[in-house]
């Protein structure tokens, strides 16, 4: 018996042996499943102990990094461990992540667009994103700061309880809200954000809900009597604001035929310059103009005695700050510019004198300042302050709270008397069709 077991072993470990100094190759197809190599996408073989690589069937690097245990018949079942990258067809970095040796994503990661423009920057601690937010960026790169929960712990660190009037908990990845009476119930977080450009966006179902039930979203809230809301029931919405404990609808009861009276409905709101629009699953319902924002909560609420679970809650807003600390202008990348024009400085906190045609019906205005320590553009948004259509004026004013003036006073002056001989001499600056490469 004893001999039995030894020649057992020793053939296991000879076993063991033949495969890692094998040269196999294996191959899989575009969802990375095993398959013939006539139908194969990329194929897969050990080049060091557990470091692999990856070539894509036209000689390309697909994947570079360790694995600790491979799955042959599904690649993205593996186990990986350390630092691993993947690769788009034309040679770009798709993906760069980092693993702990246990195999859990630990560090930050980085997705890329096809162009090798960062796309996403998510840091993450034993599998799960940090805080559940995470940096999403343009390929102009114009960044977001996103949260987004998915409910698959409570990371977020929602308020969960039950008693005689609530059952909030986090279950099979639902934030779960039931109210047990007709007074519902909510749950909302504070997180600190830009007014004027964001998303927020929910996706949830009722569960032994009335027709008339209703719940959705809630934001920009400072209190029960300060808050906004957007609310569905089964056929009809409601979008509204509370101010002062006195509540005022914009729409009060709407049919939508957007609205499924069963399974999950997605609400979305977003603000752009100087609107908000409203959908439901991916319908525009209403579309109106900015209104106060009281607070800087958000999250759902329920005004029912009824059930509804939360599928998954984002919110998204454009990171003007991070523009002003880029390196390069939105103006000089040539993004979705309507109109550009010259302004010039009259005072330095931020105040700048431009043409009215030049910022005429315009929703957001992004303002060019050159960093003389730099050399480099610097984007910072801008609000107008008064304008004379007339005689073709405009005055605006840096908003960004990031500008901070790069220059002492102003030197400028006017003629003492007003008055401009016919035929005097004259001179303009600026750079009129700036994306044209004039500017």
């Amino acid at each position: 018996m004893n001999k039995w077991l030894s020649l057992s072993f020793c053939f296991c470990l000879l076993a063991n042996l033949t495969f890692a100094q094998s040269n196999h190759t294996l191959y899989y197809d575009l969802d990375g499943k095993k398959c013939e190599a006539s139908n194969a996408i990329f194929s897969l073989k050990a080049s060091s102990n557990k470091h692999f690589e990856g070539i894509y069937s036209n000689g390309k690097t697909f994947f570079r990094g360790t694995i600790y245990t491979l799955d042959s018949t599904n690649f993205y079942a593996s186990s990986f461990i350390d630092s691993c990258i993947w690769y788009y067809k034309n040679g770009k970095q798709k993906l760069v992540r980092n693993y702990d040796k246990t195999g859990l994503l630990e560090g930050v990661s980085r997705e890329y667009y096809e162009s090798g423009s960062l796309w996403k920057e998510l840091n993450y601690h034993q599998n799960a994103i940090e805080n559940n937010t995470y940096a999403e960026f343009l390929e102009d790169g114009q960044r977001y700061e996103i949260f987004e929960d998915n409910f698959n712990n409570n990371q977020s660190d929602w308020d969960l309880l039950q008693n005689e009037t609530q059952d909030v908990k986090i279950a099979d990845g639902h934030l779960i809200l039931t109210g047990k009476t007709r007074d519902g119930t909510s749950r909302y977080k504070y997180l600190k954000f830009n007014k004027e450009d964001f998303i927020i966006e929910m996706k949830f179902d009722f569960q032994k809900n009335k027709k008339e039930d209703n719940g959705g979203l809630i934001y920009g809230f400072k209190d029960w009597d300060n808050y906004n809301f957007f609310y569905i029931n089964q056929e009809n919405f409601f979008i509204g604001t509370v101010y002062e404990g006195i509540k005022s609808y914009a729409v009060e009861d709407m049919f939508s035929a957007a609205i499924h009276d069963k399974g999950y409905n997605i609400l979305k709101i977003i603000s752009n310059g100087s609107d908000v629009v409203y959908t439901i699953n991916g319908s525009l319902v209403y579309k109106s103009s900015k209104y106060n924002f009281y607070g800087n909560h958000f999250g759902a609420a329920l005004v029912a005695k009824c059930t509804m679970r939360i599928d998954q809650l984002v919110f998204k807003q454009i990171s003007y700050s991070a523009m002003g600390h880029g390196s390069e202008s939105k103006a000089q990348q040539n993004v979705d510019v309507k109109a550009t024009g010259t302004g010039f400085f009259i005072d330095a906190s931020g105040i700048i004198a431009t043409n009215y045609h030049v910022v005429e019906n315009e929703k957001q205005i992004i303002v060019d300042v050159l960093d003389t320590a730099s050399g480099t553009y610097k984007s910072y948004k801008a609000n107008l302050l008064m304008k004379d259509e007339d005689n073709d004026l405009a005055v605006l004013k840096i908003s960004d709270e990031q500008f901070k003036p790069m220059f002492g006073g102003i030197d400028y002056s006017f003629s003492s008397s007003h008055s401009f001989e016919l035929g005097g001499n004259a001179f303009t600056l600026g750079f009129p069709l700036a994306l044209a490469g004039m500017g």
